[in-house]
């Protein structure tokens, strides 16, 4: 049996996902990719293009699995497209999926980041990363659940080339109050907690181990 093909680079570097699964590592998911799979691969998809005609169509992913390739998503576009197809096969799994299938987030928005096109190294921060921290804050209770939607609200209207690090801080401290926020950033750290790399690892080890027995 071949190795499975894992399509990653933004939430989950090349490098790392070689240390958890001996698989087929391949660059971020684009329109294509998948045409291109023997029937009965099994496909693993963390990452994908968003860019116009580059991003890996609904009818693409539907077509693989008629031939019998078995994918599963999770964490950014393989979240999104597992929830869309999720009733043709497609099997998905983690918080960013879970967001999808709740209604909480929708579209490419929030799992959106500009990159280093060679190193794939994020330059912003994804939302999705930020609304986890932010529900993660109301469960501590650091801030209400209506503070925390309305903080999302604003930041959705960062353009994406603004939601770095700083701005974000910025435009909570605005909303929220310096002091809070500094409480908030030593109870969730954004790079610790980054929700989108936990659930590629989640991805990951599952079919590590599926490739084990």
């Amino acid at each position: 049996m071949s190795a499975p093909i894992v399509f990653t680079g933004l939430s989950l570097s090349q490098e790392e996902a070689m240390t958890l699964l001996a698989a087929e590592v391949r660059p971020p998911v684009k329109r294509g990719d998948l045409d291109q799979l023997s029937d009965g691969t099994v496909a693993a998809i963390i990452d994908g293009e968003l860019s116009g005609g580059s991003v890996v169509p609904l009818d693409e992913i539907r077509r693989a699995l008629r031939r019998g390739v078995k994918i599963s998503g999770a964490a950014s576009v393989g979240a999104l497209r597992a929830y869309e197809a999720r009733e043709d096969g497609m099997v998905g799994l983690g918080w960013v999926y879970q967001a999808y299938c709740t209604g909480r987030i929708r579209g490419i928005d929030e799992i959106a980041a500009i990159y280093d096109p060679v190193s794939y190294r994020s330059l912003t921060i994804p939302l999705v990363n930020v609304r986890f921290c932010l529900e993660r804050l109301t469960t501590l209770r650091g801030i209400s659940a209506e503070e925390a939607h309305h903080a999302m609200v604003s930041l959705k209207q960062l353009s994406i080339g603004k939601r770095d690090r700083r701005t974000i801080v910025l435009r909570l401290s605005a909303l929220l109050g310096r002091d809070r926020v500094r409480k908030m950033l030593r109870l969730v750290r954004p790079a610790g907690d980054d929700v989108k790399k936990s659930d590629a690892y989640e991805l990951l080890r599952i079919l590590a181990k599926g490739s084990n027995n």
